[in-house]
């Protein structure tokens, strides 16, 4: 029935039964309606199993190679595009939203230790946008805390990484301190590269009060800050600084709290220890370290972010120490170290 005359049809029926054609017209309408609704978004149950993948994403972080790791990222990326899509209703959109703003963040940090940190900027800088876009502050201020971290990567950006470490700690919500912690620690960095003592140390306690302050929650893998992460960080400040007895310390407690199926992290202390050997120790030591680690690494977790931390270290060998034979043959196992991608 048109449209029109199925209306008129209805409103001059008054005491008068409704046929079966017109309750058939009646019916067609809600259905219409109806079906819009359901073709809105997908069912609650895969949303659900989304947030399981995306939260397993995170948790396996520390312990995938990097590149296989990302493959998966992206593939996931790819699939949410098309089911955002599929979603009319807002609820259903943000959900998707939310999730595509978590794997857009986690394709930053892998493309970063993959040696890009330009496109590791737009892929934050993305996940900035999606976090704004669904008003989701703890993300947000998540995406500020890490790309400080970014910041200090190859470039050693100190305005930049401090300036969105107060992004982060300004943004962050109370009821989730990641950020906070991450953006302090950013700060203690920053500071520690610019010869501040007592600019870091303050930084450092900052970090620990809102650490100490967290309320109970699951462990967010790669969205969480963990005491470890912590130590490692406390530890590369006060290497920064020439602190030998603290900055040891704090990567030993490191050491100590990882996980031994973790890979990245781990490395990244024993190079800090190295760097600390041979710029305060023992440089023969420290560049025996380095080789050890650089060996110990296998193919698949190889990374152009360890092989900066490691050449961090060989900078720092003096002169008069390069033509030892621990020092060359460092140089010789560093040649031989080939990770994915490169440095920009």
């Amino acid at each position: 029935m048109e449209r029109r005359s199925f209306l008129r049809a209805i409103g001059a029926g008054v005491g008068i039964p409704l046929t079966d054609g017109t309750i058939e017209a009646v019916a067609l309408t809600r259905s219409r309606t109806e079906q819009y609704l359901s073709a809105g978004g997908p069912a609650r149950g895969v949303f659900d199993a989304w947030e399981e993948a995306v939260h397993g994403h995170a948790l396996r972080y520390a312990s995938a190679p990097p590149l296989a790791y990302l493959r998966e990222l992206l593939s996931d990326f790819i699939d949410l595009q098309e089911l955002l899509e599929a979603c009319r209703l807002p609820d259903a959109q943000k959900r998707a939203l939310r999730l595509m703003g978590r794997l857009s963040a986690m394709v930053a940090v892998v493309v970063d230790d993959l040696g890009r940190p330009a496109e590791s900027r737009k892929w934050m800088h993305l996940a900035r946008r999606l976090a704004l876009e669904i008003r989701d502050r703890e993300l947000r201020a998540w995406t500020f805390a890490r790309a400080g971290f970014i910041a200090l990567h190859y470039a050693a950006s100190l305005q930049e990484a401090s300036r969105l470490a107060q992004a982060a700690v300004d943004t962050a919500p109370r009821r989730s301190p990641a950020a906070t912690v991450m953006g302090h620690t950013v700060k203690s960095r920053a500071r520690a590269a610019l010869g501040d003592q007592r600019g870091v140390l303050r930084s450092l306690d900052l970090a620990e009060q809102a650490h100490d302050t967290a309320p109970p929650h699951e462990h967010l893998g790669l969205f969480d800050w963990t005491v470890q992460q912590a130590a490692l960080s406390r530890g590369v400040a006060l290497t920064t600084l020439g602190l030998t007895g603290p900055a040891l310390s704090a990567q030993a407690a490191a050491l100590a709290l990882f996980d031994p199926s973790e890979w990245l992290d781990p490395q990244l202390v024993r190079l800090n220890q190295a760097a600390l050997l041979v710029r305060r120790v023992d440089v023969e030591e420290g560049c025996r370290l380095v080789g050890s680690v650089l060996r110990d690494v296998p193919a698949e977790h190889r990374s152009p972010l360890l092989a900066s931390w490691a050449d961090d270290v060989i900078r720092a060998i003096p002169s008069s120490m390069i033509a030892t034979s621990e020092a060359q043959h460092l140089l010789e196992v560093r040649h031989h170290f080939t990770p994915h991608g490169r440095p920009e």
